[in-house]
């Protein structure tokens, strides 16, 4: 009788952990339901756990890893993502053609966005030698060929772009300053006006327009329903980089990077601006572009230590513990009793298993008046 209870016991235990095992499709089910972007990575990671070469769950952990801003993780797994649909058993019945299209769009992409321009060109090109109708890859492949400085081939792709759809503002944009790079003046100027058409908030193009108008010495053309409190007739970047301070102050994260773009273009030595540019870049998670930004900053300024402080925050982020400890350390010799720098310090040294100086840190950040972390403090106690 006794052997019969254990044996019910163990059928039934047996139940539960099957009925509480998820199959990888269904941890990439609640990914795609997550609205947290940490919370899509976990589950997209448990489903490859589950399953090492699902193509689909490799693909959505490269998209959230991107909208992220991490791009070297999206990299990784967009490739992985492909050498999966190729070589797994369920290629041919899920992942053909049409998925690789898409993770050779977004590993184009990807690539774009690093500045690895001979890399994106040749995977926009593999997405449109599947399928020759895909906007965002003519579109990428045009911005690549303009960075390049390939001007007749970005013309191209960005006309074929928008003969797709023509609603893209930013090909527009692009296909302007190529224009503007060949010398056609007028071209661009339509096309900036194009863009301006489908987004009148679009500053990017406002301040290309004004660049143009500026070149044939008729500022004065500028039309007065695209300008914004910024003002197309001022050249002064400390005043563009002021109002992104503004725009930071409501919430307007996107035009507060377009004025500090917009400083920087008018003054490309401007530290400030740059520093400015790389935290609001941090609280996008552009953690690549932000990293970019204040590295810049203490080139052109090796006195703008503060920035030390976000560029250890932007490595955390990334998981580059021993860069973050480094920029950290060097934030804290200039600024001693900084509390949340020490806290922040402690928590990369925990998460870089450096347990003692965690604590260290945790301690001295308490000392100099920081509120507490209850979490890393629970993190903590089984190491004191």
């Amino acid at each position: 009788m006794k052997k019969l209870k254990l044996l019910m016991v163990l059928i039934l235990v047996s139940l539960f952990s099957m009925s509480c095992t998820k199959t990888a499709e269904e941890w990439v089910l609640k990914g795609n339901e997550a609205t947290s972007l940490n919370v899509k990575i976990r589950y997209y990671k448990k489903a490859i756990a589950t399953k090492p070469n699902y193509a689909g769950a490799h693909y959505n952990l490269g998209l959230a890893y991107y909208n992220k801003g991490m791009l070297d993780e999206a990299i990784s797994e967009y490739k992985q993502a492909l050498s999966s649909s190729l070589n797994h058993e369920e290629a041919d019945a899920n992942f053909g053609a049409a998925f690789r299209e898409k993770v050779h769009d977004n590993l184009g992409a990807a690539y774009l966005k690093k500045g690895m321009l001979d890399e994106a060109i040749t995977e926009c090109k593999k997405a449109l030698a599947i399928n020759p109708n895909l906007a965002q890859a003519h579109a990428n492949l045009g911005a690549a060929y303009l960075d390049k400085g390939i001007l007749d081939e970005a013309i191209m792709e960005c006309k074929k772009a928008l003969v797709i759809n023509p609603n893209l503002e930013t090909v527009h944009v692009n296909l302007g300053a190529a224009y503007f790079d060949k010398g056609m003046v007028d071209e661009a100027i339509s096309e900036y006006k194009k863009a301006l058409d489908i987004n009148p908030n679009y500053l990017e193009a406002r301040y290309k327009l004004k660049l143009v108008y500026k070149e044939k010495n008729s500022v004065d053309e500028t039309p007065s329903e695209n300008k914004k409190p910024s003002d197309l007739n001022s050249d002064d970047a400390k005043a563009h980089n002021n109002l992104g301070g503004d725009y930071l102050k409501k919430g307007e994260l996107d035009n507060e990077i377009l004025e500090f773009r917009w400083a920087i273009a008018l003054e490309p030595r401007y530290a400030d601006a740059h520093n400015n540019l790389g935290s609001a870049y941090l609280k996008k998670d552009m953690l690549d572009e932000a990293i970019s930004e204040f590295k810049k900053t203490m080139v052109l300024d090796p006195n703008f230590t503060f920035a030390h402080f976000p560029l250890g925050l932007a490595y955390g982020k990334k998981r580059m513990y021993k860069e973050a400890i480094s920029e950290l350390k060097k934030f804290i010799a200039v600024y001693p009793d900084n509390p949340g720098a020490h806290n922040n310090l402690s928590v990369v040294y925990y998460y870089n298993r450096n347990y003692k100086l965690a604590m260290v840190h945790y301690d001295k950040a308490l000392e100099l008046g920081y509120p507490g972390n209850p979490k890393l403090l629970e993190l903590l106690k089984p190491h004191r």
